[in-house]
């Protein structure tokens, strides 16, 4: 594994590891307000129970100044001083409650302007942060994908299907981006296949992301359309699309007219020609092959789709590996 595969790595690790951040530091700040509410009850409780206390030692201290008085009348004394005592110690008790109450209501306040604080930097910074990994993940895995990619291209511009051999092997070694490269390696060696083992040649194109893969020309042929798979397994298999299965007249003629459509995405001037060139000739008799390519055998073999449909080998398999 290369530098740069270890950093891909470790930036989706750290990509997949801020939602659960995020979580955590949500649950952590909900469980703080927890407490606070649990702390304010108990001490609304105790305040409650202090006030009773409060309000029972003052009818005490009453109940005995009444009494007192009373001996005052007949000539005797009554000590009220113990309840007294236990009213001033009601009433501290209550005062210090009051005071927690208040000192637990202000960190309250100064907690929630610093929590509403922090859950609006994780609102906003955390999508910040995440939109930049994506994007520096994005940027590594294009750079590992174009390395491998700039191996296939310069097989393709040596022109020796030999050093496709080695460009496989480098793909075997780096499974993760077969997937991803398998379309641009197959197209490559299809275009090598078919200029150098059957003497075909490419038509000015500009390839769209869905349409033809390549086009080629050849004596007497003006224009053949030409589809590259990979397959491991080796087997021609073509998709089925709303146009109709890949590579088949139906499927040609809709692609053509979106590449002589201006308003779509497929048309180009060198685009349109082609399209034109098969809305000439008639989709149904445009010439058509297939080449697909196995990278595990390094071997690739050729189809041409007969007058019925089906498809037939062109030729026996092409060695890749020189």
């Amino acid at each position: 594994m290369t530098r740069a595969d270890v950093e891909v790595e470790a930036l989706k690790a750290l990509r997949g590891a801020l939602p659960d951040f995020a979580r955590r530091q949500y649950e952590a700040m909900e469980m703080a307000e927890q407490e606070i509410a649990r702390t304010q009850q108990l001490l609304e409780e105790a305040e409650a129970r202090a006030r009773l206390r409060v309000e029972e030692a003052r009818a005490a201290l009453e109940a005995c100044f009444f009494q007192a008085m009373l001996a005052a009348q007949q000539g005797e004394s009554v000590d009220c001083s113990y309840y007294e005592y236990a009213l001033r110690q009601a009433e501290e008790h209550l005062v210090r409650i009051l005071e927690w109450q208040n000192r637990v209501r202000q960190e309250a306040e100064i907690f929630r302007a610093v929590a509403q604080a922090y859950q609006d930097a994780l609102a906003s910074l955390l999508p910040q942060a995440t939109s930049y990994l994506d994007r520096r993940i994005t940027a590594l895995e294009a750079y590992l994908a174009a390395r491998l990619q700039a191996a296939v291209v310069g097989a393709a511009v040596a022109g020796a299907l030999a050093l496709m051999g080695g460009v496989i092997a480098a793909i075997r070694r780096n499974q993760g981006e077969l997937a991803r490269l398998k379309g641009a390696l197959g197209e490559e060696i299809a275009a090598q296949v078919l200029s150098e083992k059957f003497g075909l040649q490419p038509l000015p194109f500009d390839q769209p992301k869905h349409g033809f893969d390549r086009v080629f020309t050849a004596p007497g042929v003006p224009l053949i359309v030409a589809e590259s798979k990979v397959r491991t397994s080796g087997e021609l298999h073509l998709e089925q699309t709303r146009a109709g299965a890949q590579a088949s007249p139906e499927w040609i003629a809709a692609k053509a007219a979106q590449m002589a459509d201006p308003s779509s995405a497929q048309w180009s001037p060198a685009n349109e020609r082609i399209a034109c060139l098969v809305q000439a000739l008639g989709a149904e008799n445009i010439p058509t092959i297939t080449v697909v390519t196995n990278p595990e055998t390094g071997w690739s073999q050729v189809y041409v789709r007969g007058d019925a449909g089906d498809w037939r080998p062109l030729g026996g398999p092409v060695s890749l590996e020189g």
